[in-house]
């Protein structure tokens, strides 16, 4: 179990903006750990639903984090610069 977390963490680095990617890294986890790769053809047709999950979960994500930066920094701008 163990070996399929790590594998499946370092195989998954750079694909979160990579529409499909999932499906190689689990083939590549399955090829990796020993398991039968027949499974990964049948991952693939629910691949396309948890797919649309996981970029509606990355484009909330990066909305949120603009959105609090963009505060923060109107925050900033406000005030005053210290002037002698």
């Amino acid at each position: 179990m163990l070996q399929i977390v790590i594998v499946g963490t370092l195989a998954t680095i750079g694909t979160a903006g990579v529409p499909g990617a999932g499906i190689i890294m689990i083939a590549t986890v399955f090829a990796q750990v020993g398991l039968p790769m027949e499974a990964v053809a049948i991952l693939t047709a629910i691949d396309a639903l948890v797919g649309m999950g996981a970029t509606a979960l990355n484009v909330t994500g990066d909305l949120v984090a603009t959105t609090v930066i963009n505060e923060t920094e109107k925050k900033h701008q406000a005030e005053p610069a210290y002037q002698e």
